[in-house]
């Protein structure tokens, strides 16, 4: 009966979705009839689409510039190791810390499945097809540091799971190992550099003094590109600014990647209408007066849409008493893009241009997390709808969403020529998303409520585990045994191995085994 559903789902507190913008749940059990649940599932499913496509645009075009200049200005250099991590992993920890601070206490289960799926998915399929590339050999050191830590996060999440909570020392024994890992790193750098300069000084190797520079990505050289002198009218900077594909880009690309491309486009409107943002390598550092006024403008009474949700709640809140929070927004945003407009030229930014880039992490942080939200929403309806768990649509949709980027980026670096780096990369960076992707959502739910997070436990939670446990296990034996050596056949080997991984994960959830 569609009115005991609708009934149900508007009296259970698990199914509320308090921190989405849309309650999906309401939608297709009360607004339409049931007979349209398939329609709205497509619907649905398109939208989720639309949503991942989102979270990349976001947290590539918008974050991570921002997170570029931050790091630049603060002269962060040894510690790029985790800028990058962070600037490459913001869709899985933004995802983690939407399901685990969700008021729903099983869409925490959403965030197991989509950090172990993803880690497990990235470190067999993506680092397979790295493989299968070419034939190569690992760096000994740094394999056998990546593969120990990885390891241990991934027997050390197991304990915690089993043990059906995460208290704030485990959550911030999950950060703290994360640091122990990058200050071995910066540690061991420095001393392999020292080694390598006083080897080039006894061999009196000059390549230090005659090596070209690494060329710079501060865009300063070009400053005073044509392109500026071109764009003189206020009107003509703007619509530059806003175009949502660039033509080059457009030219060069495919019939599907330039499908990708306009279904980027509304997100890149929206994302430039409200993110100031800096862009270290290009010309003028990004600067667009017309379009960073008026981000200024749009930002701050867009955060506050985006964090409290409704129309309705932003606008019953009142400071004093008497004076709506909006209206502060809206003032505040109206003085900081009035300076910006007066104190800056078209083809000169203002002097204080560089805290753009700190505005613009924080308006990015928020779609970012509000576009999570949804997704994680979204994912729950879809488990509610197919009757599956939330932990199977984190393993499979979640995990293969978010590892789209590393699909794409590690195997085109490996066939440019650098499959080491590649295979860096498939297990540095799932060792980040799980350590901060526990360790940082649990600290904010545990300082947020003052309690431990309650993580349900579960036959497939061994699964999950072993699987991941596994993988890393047999190639933490293999690739030594080989001399370190990838090929194409241990590359498909470690694919074979995520299929059975699947396999069983899937049965085991749908209670066949």
């Amino acid at each position: 009966n569609a009115s005991l559903w609708c009934k149900f789902i508007r009296t259970t507190d698990n199914c509320q979705m308090d921190e989405g913008l849309i309650n999906y749940l309401d939608v297709a059990f009360c607004t339409f009839k049931p007979k349209l649940l398939p329609l709205i599932s497509v619907i649905y499913g398109l939208w989720l689409i639309f949503l991942f496509i989102g979270l990349g645009t976001t947290a590539e075009g918008f974050f991570c510039p921002s997170l570029e200049y931050i790091a630049h200005n603060l002269r962060l250099t040894t510690h790029g190791l985790t800028v990058v991590a962070f600037g490459n992993g913001s869709p899985d920890i933004f995802s983690a810390i939407a399901a685990f601070t969700n008021s729903n206490p099983t869409a925490s289960g959403v965030a197991v499945g989509a950090l172990l799926g993803a880690a497990t998915f990235v470190t067999t399929v993506v680092a397979g097809l790295v493989a299968t590339t070419q034939s190569f050999t690992l760096a000994q050191r740094p394999f056998i540091r990546d593969m120990t830590f990885f390891i241990a996060a991934a027997f050390w999440a197991f304990c915690l799971l089993y043990s059906n909570e995460i208290t704030i020392y485990s959550s911030v024994g999950f950060l703290g190992l994360y640091f122990v890992y990058v200050t071995i790193v910066i540690v061991g750098r420095y001393i392999h550099q020292k080694q390598r300069s006083k080897l080039r000084k006894i061999l009196g190797d000059p390549s230090n003094d005659s090596k070209p520079g690494v060329p710079s990505i501060n865009g300063t050289a070009d400053e005073n590109s044509p392109l500026i002198d071109a764009i003189q009218s206020t009107l003509h900077t703007f619509l530059h600014g806003i175009q949502p594909i660039n033509r080059d880009e457009w030219t060069n690309s495919r019939h599907v990647f330039k499908l990708l491309l306009i279904l980027q486009a509304p997100w890149n409107v929206v994302c430039k209408l409200t993110i100031p943002i800096i862009i270290l390598s290009a010309p003028l550092r990004g600067w667009n007066r017309p379009l960073n006024s008026i981000s200024l403008l749009v930002a701050p009474i867009f955060c506050l849409f985006a964090t409290k949700g409704e129309v309705e709640t932003c606008g019953s809140i009142l400071l004093n008493g008497t004076f709506p929070l909006w209206a502060l927004m809206l003032l505040i945003g109206t003085v900081m893009s009035s300076i910006s407009w007066l104190q800056s030229k078209n083809d000169s930014p203002p002097r204080y241009h560089g805290i753009f880039a700190y505005v613009g992490f924080i308006v990015a942080v928020v779609w970012t997390y509000t576009v999570a939200n949804e997704i994680v929403n979204l994912l729950q309806t879809f488990g509610a709808i197919l009757n599956v768990s939330n932990v199977i649509m984190g393993l499979t949709f979640l995990a293969w969403g978010n590892s789209i980027g590393d699909v794409v980026a590690d195997v085109a670096l490996a066939r440019q020529g650098f499959p080491r780096m590649s295979l860096s990369a498939c297990f540095g960076g799932p060792l980040f998303n799980l350590l901060i992707g526990i360790g940082l959502p649990c600290t904010i739910t545990i300082i947020k409520t003052g309690k431990p997070v309650q993580v349900r436990w579960v036959v497939w939670c061994t699964v999950l585990c072993a699987g991941l446990l596994v993988s890393l296990c047999l190639s933490f034996i293999v690739i030594p045994l080989r001399k370190f050596q990838m090929t194409p056949a241990y590359g498909c080997v470690l694919v074979a191995v995520y299929c059975v991984f699947l396999i069983i994960s899937l049965l085991t959830g749908l209670n066949v085994i």
